[in-house]
């Protein structure tokens, strides 16, 4: 459950983003004085100046290109090498410091614009490094009875995240510093899981696979708070000797049981993507306002 708080930070930016977008202040940081006048800002999304239109997008792809370098790039390496209390940490380092970038610097300069979208990048990598190591941290330490449970907790918090994201939007969005305090407040997330994930045990799993049987022990004692690990210590053992040869991308590929987990796998996916519902979240509080004119109320209306 603990590891899990990296879901809020994950369902929360996700929902946050949409919202703030049409807040006054950001319009105040980012269009206003730096693509045009204010009358202008306040205009349908289709007659806000093109730059502005622009800076939108990316707002929102340079976090996606972080998410794809944190799962693709860093998880594993880091998740391997120095274990999967070590990602945990480096995912919540990486989204305060991604956010710290994008929330403190003052607007109204095309200069900061570019900062501001670096922070993206590295807050997205932040969250693509949690995606990918919270649920394995939690289904490593799960008995079986309770793995599966487990590690979907993360989906239910990363579904919480949102709708509170869209909460809190409607709370303060009139504050003069909505934005920024809207995207402020999850860092609360981030900065338990630095100071609590090391009180945490490291996977008797990994534990044993990269250093010894007897810290795997130890670990699962603790995790079990029992001395009768002897079964489940086999069984790990069990699993990984027959996952000692690894499958090449060819085999994969080409063999039927494996080729028809891949497909499931990548099916889920494609389809969730498909659904539309990542492009609502993001852009649809500029087009509920430009359509509705009330984009905050209509995003936290479809988040819960």
């Amino acid at each position: 459950a603990f590891s899990s708080l990296a879901g809020w930070f994950f369902g929360y930016d996700q929902g946050v983003t949409g919202g703030i977008v049409v807040m006054s202040s950001f319009k105040n940081d980012f269009c206003v004085g730096v693509y045009a006048n204010t009358t202008v800002c306040d205009l349908p999304v289709a007659a806000l100046p093109s730059d502005y239109r622009r800076f939108l997008v990316l707002f929102t792809f340079m976090y996606n290109v972080g998410c794809f370098i944190g799962a693709m790039f860093i998880s594993s390496f880091v998740a391997e090498k120095y274990g999967r209390r070590a990602i945990i940490f480096t995912s919540a380092v990486l989204f305060l410091i991604g956010t710290s970038i994008v929330i403190f610097p003052p607007g109204g300069s095309k200069k900061i614009i570019i900062l501001i979208l670096i922070g993206r990048i590295i807050e997205g990598t932040g969250v693509g490094c949690s995606s990918f190591s919270c649920p394995l941290y939690a289904s490593e330490i799960a008995p079986t009875n309770l793995r599966g449970m487990l590690s979907g907790f993360m989906q239910m918090t990363v579904v919480a995240g949102l709708f509170a994201a869209n909460v809190v939007n409607f709370l303060i969005q009139d504050h003069k510093w909505g934005w920024r305090l809207s995207n402020g407040i999850i860092l609360i997330a981030p900065i338990t899981i630095m100071i609590g994930i090391f009180l945490c045990p490291e996977t008797p799993r990994w534990l044993f696979k990269n250093k010894n049987r007897e810290s795997a022990e130890k670990s699962l004692k603790r995790i079990r708070q029992t001395d009768d690990v002897t079964a489940e210590l086999d069984a790990i053992a069990d699993a990984i000797q027959e996952e000692g040869d690894h499958f090449s991308i060819i085999e994969l590929c080409t063999t039927k049981k494996m080729l028809e987990r891949l497909g499931v796998g990548v099916a889920m996916h494609i389809l969730q993507q498909t659904t539309g519902i990542n492009p609502v979240f993001n852009f649809g509080g500029i087009i509920y306002q430009s359509v509705l004119g009330k984009g905050i109320i209509s995003l936290l209306i479809l988040s819960g």
